[in-house]
């Protein structure tokens, strides 16, 4: 993923608070650029509101790298506020040296020169209290840029830096309001502009706007920041009332007679910062009130969805896990411990991960180990099932999920996750796996016997038919009726046999053999079969529609349709009829309709019709041996699909319908849809 990629993801990503903070950047980076450009093409009022003192050129310089400083707060690029903190704090301090030596180093000069203000002993150089709020600034955002999770020490510290350059710019913004030049000026011609003062405020103002939406909105808590900002900016007011309206050039207003009773500037000044003070305390009581509702309201809630969450993760057999990366400490609560045998104290308190990775079984813990690495080093998701030893040495399955946390910095911090109790499932697993593996062992084995009768068997009922031959032929003079009906019958039963064993040495070959794919035109087989079975005239056997052209085993599909057409005619019991074969494709699969019009079956021998040896008729009186069905049954079910019958067995007939894959990779299709 590029640079571009990612900084817009971030962008998406933003909060309310993130984007306080950089409109505000991109505020001052363009108010900064256009002084810059007024000092260069020399327009005044791009550097100088009249009468304020002028923004100079290197103070508009700072202020775009103030702004882009913001900004890398904000997209979390700490490279980007340390080298603009570097930038500024270079150029504010040769401009301090300059102040402090005496002297003039040519700081003031190098990118433009003045046009304005040139009645100060150094054109061209910002006042102290410039220099004093940038470095302040400066350090403040130095200070934010370290990777915090929530609101710190850091945080606290440069929310107060920021407040005193809000501060010594508030008093500098109140001199121009009443004319006091001592409150924003350095010395009788050189002072903070009004371009400055604002840009100040702003920088301060959003971000304190920024931190009270992300630590104070819906928090049950004030955070650490909190105090020190409203006494900083309940004694920076309260100085610059009593310091403005206490000095002998206040505003006319104040000689009002309107205000004669109270006209003494002082006691005003006091009045205002009183007011000040009960304004702002009012305020944070108001917010402390709130945050102690929402305080006792967080409390019940967390204790309601604690213990909400203790009944459910005992019930599931969970435990969770926390593993500070950087400490190497990892937090195990009382399920977790357990399923390790870890004291529940000393989990809870925070062990090595090698205390736990060495509880995990010989053969799965390099896996585990690498698992836990790569998850780290990519900063993503964990999941893995191993055993782990119990203290009673025997062995339980977990399965093990987590992710990584990682910081400002896209490094890996925190590692969360959950260890599930899985035994009595592998058991399950396993012991289904065997069982199996026992029945395809047991479906081979049937399979193997199935063809090995049914082909040596054979051999000794071709002697027995031959025998029955050679009798019926030496003994034809002799044999009684009843001798001749015996020895016919039993020719009957012997011809039954024979094609019993066919059968089954058909059913047994089932997936086996006859499994060539090829192109197959499905009108070619049907004419194949009525070729082979020679349909009597009284039945009319015919093709519904098109038949479309597939890609499939055509011996096995040629089989079920010649057993279903051969049983249609075979049990038709009227003087005329029809049987009807209908191929239609439907997405991978064709869906097959072979009816008739005959007798029907009942539907409480729908089952029964496709079970191995079963018929509806007595043995003696029907030449089939109750496996067609069957066959075609087991044929279509290798292909994952299933087939069914549709009669009420009351003389309208017979329906059966199945699908049948129009090439291979939809019989894959289905067993990976199934599974």
């Amino acid at each position: 993923m590029d640079g571009t990629s990612l900084l817009s993801q971030q962008v998406r990503r933003f909060s309310p608070a993130d984007w306080i903070v950089a409109g505000t950047a991109l505020f001052i980076i363009c108010n900064g650029v256009s002084v810059c450009i007024g000092w260069w093409v020399r327009i005044p009022i791009l550097v100088q509101l009249l009468p304020d003192a002028p923004t100079h050129f290197n103070t508009a310089l700072i202020f775009i790298f103030l702004g882009f400083g913001e900004l890398g707060l904000v997209l979390r690029r700490r490279a980007v506020v340390l080298a603009m903190a570097t930038a500024v704090t270079a150029l504010a301090s040769a401009e301090l040296a300059e102040y402090a030596l005496r002297t003039n180093l040519g700081i003031d000069t190098l990118f433009a020169v003045p046009f304005v203000g040139l009645d100060a002993p150094y054109p061209g150089r910002m006042s102290g209290n410039t220099i004093a709020c940038f470095l302040l600034v400066c350090a403040a955002q130095v200070l934010m840029s370290r990777p915090e999770r929530e609101a710190s020490a850091e945080t606290t510290a440069a929310v107060v830096l920021k407040t005193l350059a809000g501060g010594i710019a508030f008093l500098a913004f109140l001199g121009y309001v009443v004319g006091l030049k001592s409150a924003y000026g350095w010395t009788e011609s050189v002072g903070m502009s009004i371009r400055s003062c604002a840009g100040f405020l702003l920088i301060v103002t959003a971000r304190i706007a920024a931190l009270w939406q992300r630590d104070i909105v819906n928090k049950p808590s004030l955070p650490n920041w909190f105090l020190p900002f409203l006494t900083i900016s309940v004694v920076t007011i309260s100085i610059g009332l009593i310091w403005i309206f206490a000095s002998p050039i206040a505003r006319p207003f104040m000689h009002d007679p309107l205000y004669g009773a109270v006209a003494h500037r002082r006691a005003i000044a006091m009045s205002l910062s009183v007011v000040t003070l009960i304004f702002l305390g009012t305020i944070s009581v108001l917010v402390a009130r709130h945050k102690a509702v929402l305080a006792r309201v967080s409390e019940q809630s967390l204790r309601v969805t604690q213990a909400r969450l203790e009944s459910t993760l005992e019930a599931g057999a969970i435990g969770t896990w926390t593993w500070d990366l950087a400490s190497d400490r990892l937090i195990g609560d009382e399920f977790t411990a357990r399923m390790f045998s870890i004291a529940a104290d000393a989990a809870a308190e925070g062990l090595p991960a090698a205390a736990y990775l060495q509880v995990v079984h010989e053969e799965d813990r390099k896996g585990v180990a690498d698992a836990l690495e790569r998850a780290i080093l990519l900063c993503g998701a964990y999941d893995i099932e191993y055993r782990v030893r119990q203290d009673h040495r025997a062995f339980r399955w977990l399965q093990a999920r987590g992710r990584v946390e990682s910081d400002g910095a896209g490094h890996a911090a925190y590692f969360h996750g959950a260890v599930i109790d899985i035994t009595d499932r592998k058991l399950s697993e396993l012991s289904l796996r065997d069982k199996n593996l026992q029945l395809e062992r047991s479906n081979c084995d049937l399979e193997d016997f199935a063809y090995i009768a049914s082909h040596d068997l054979r051999t000794p009922l071709s002697g027995i038919n031959s025998t029955a031959l050679c009798l019926e032929e030496d003994l034809h003079d002799s044999l009684s009726d009843e001798s001749r009906k015996l020895l016919g019958l039993m020719r009957n039963r012997i011809n039954r046999m024979e094609t019993l064993l066919e059968n089954l040495l058909t059913y047994s070959r089932v997936g086996r053999t006859d499994t060539a794919v090829s192109e197959t035109k499905l009108a070619d087989i049907f004419d194949r079969i009525i070729e082979v079975l020679q349909p009597p005239a009284h039945i009319q056997v015919r093709v519904e529609g098109e038949l479309p052209v597939i890609v499939t085993a055509s011996a096995q599909l040629e089989q079920v349709l010649r057993n279903l057409i051969d049983n249609a005619v075979k049990y038709h019991d009227k003087q005329n009829g029809e049987v009807v074969l209908s191929g239609k494709r439907e997405g991978d699969f064709v869906q097959f309709i072979v009816r008739d019009d005959g007798p029907g079956i009942l539907p409480q021998f729908h089952k029964k019709i496709f079970e191995l040896f079963q018929t509806l008729e007595l043995r003696d009186d029907v030449s089939g041996t109750g496996m067609g069905l069957a066959i075609v049954k087991r044929l279509v079910e290798r292909q994952n699909c299933r087939i069914t019958v549709h009669s009420e067995g009351d003389g309208t007939g017979t329906q059966f319908r199945f699908e049948w894959p129009t090439t291979p990779s939809s019989v894959e299709k289905r067993e990976t849809a199934y599974a």
